[in-house]
């Protein structure tokens, strides 16, 4: 998809910044996104909540 996952500093995620994300992804990011659709996504959808949670951005190749 030309997409990465690097840590706040340009690097990989270790593996507790992975869980995080998870977790928070997957339970957590739910509501969310039900509390404020418009303010889910920060930076053009490259930070979401587990993002801004676990250390991590999105971004592309």
């Amino acid at each position: 998809m030309g997409i990465i996952l690097e840590n706040e500093k340009g690097k990989k995620p270790d593996c507790g910044q992975i869980v995080k994300r998870m977790a928070y992804r997957d339970s957590i990011s739910s509501f969310d996104y039900l509390k404020d659709r418009k303010s889910f996504e920060g930076e053009n959808g490259s930070i979401l909540p587990h993002d801004r949670y676990a250390g991590t951005a999105v971004k592309e190749k």
